[in-house]
């Protein structure tokens, strides 16, 4: 078809304008009211400004275009944090796409000898595609409730 543009993903780094996005998308999904999201920002703001978050290539914003899709970060040696808005990990078409995205990515980086995955056994979803995509199933926490994995690569 001309003219018809398949929209490309692509990971940059966080961005300031990006925490607003991000204290949305918690509020939304915990209910929360203005306020809280308003303090959340803050606190939010306070802490990159402190610990220099975004000029340690440490977090990137998944993009179509100009549309935000979902939040990854590097907490740890080889722990990720994986933010998405309500529904697109609640899909398992969406959320195999979005777990494939974030591997990729990260194994691109070359720093990360794998992944370790910690998720709530309600994650029934998302805790498939992991399996799916290759990782292994280390332990489930009755404790917690908590189901965790790990991906080497």
């Amino acid at each position: 078809m001309p003219g018809f543009k398949k929209n490309r993903i692509r990971f940059r780094l966080l961005e300031l304008s990006d925490a607003t996005y991000i204290c949305r998308w918690l509020a939304a999904t915990l209910h929360q009211s203005p306020e809280w999201e308003s303090h959340f920002l803050r606190l939010l703001l306070e802490e990159w400004h402190n610990n220099e978050k975004l000029t340690r290539q440490t977090s990137w914003m998944a993009l179509a275009g100009e549309q935000r899709l979902f939040f990854l970060e590097i907490a740890a040696e080889d722990e990720v944090f994986l933010t998405a808005p309500p529904g697109i990990l609640d899909n398992r078409l969406t959320a195999l796409a979005v777990w494939q995205l974030a591997i990729a990515h990260l194994r691109s980086l070359r720093t990360l000898p794998g992944l370790h995955v910690t998720l709530e056994a309600t994650r029934d979803i998302e805790c498939e595609c992991l399996l799916q995509l290759g990782f292994i199933e280390l332990a489930a926490n009755g404790f917690h409730n908590q189901r965790v994995f790990k991906l080497i690569w």
